[in-house]
């Protein structure tokens, strides 16, 4: 891998959210999406690196946005983020495949964690 950031995807509703996370990461090419089929096609033609993906999505749970992913892309990189610290949700989303889970609002340490795990991994396949 050369030492080129990796893209991200932020799957959010909530205008604010999008403007934090970009400002929070201007080195970063971030692309955005407000629903889950604005994701889809995102991934189709873009492919970023790792996708934050918000559960509470206004058309298509993000859930079921992730067991699509899951299924059309093997082993994507996704976080879910939620408004809701629930156990259910964390387990549910860590079995159909999400690398983590971030509850909203999320910090700017919790993220990077999520980028520099990617890069190692990454990094570490041959």
């Amino acid at each position: 891998m050369s030492n080129t950031l990796p893209t991200l995807l932020l799957v959010e509703d909530q205008g604010f959210s999008i403007t934090l996370f970009k400002a929070a990461f201007p080195d970063y090419t971030i692309f955005t999406a407000a629903t889950g089929e604005e994701c889809l096609e995102i991934h189709k033609h873009e492919k970023p690196d790792i996708t934050f993906l918000d559960i509470g999505l206004p058309d298509i749970s993000g859930l079921d946005v992730l067991k699509t992913l899951v299924a059309e892309h093997g082993n994507p990189y996704i976080v879910m983020l939620s408004g809701m610290n629930n156990d259910q949700y964390i387990k549910r989303s860590i079995e159909l495949g999400a690398k983590g889970f971030l509850t909203k609002p999320y910090n700017k340490e919790f993220i990077l964690h999520y980028i520099s795990e990617f890069i190692s991994k990454k990094t570490a396949s041959p």
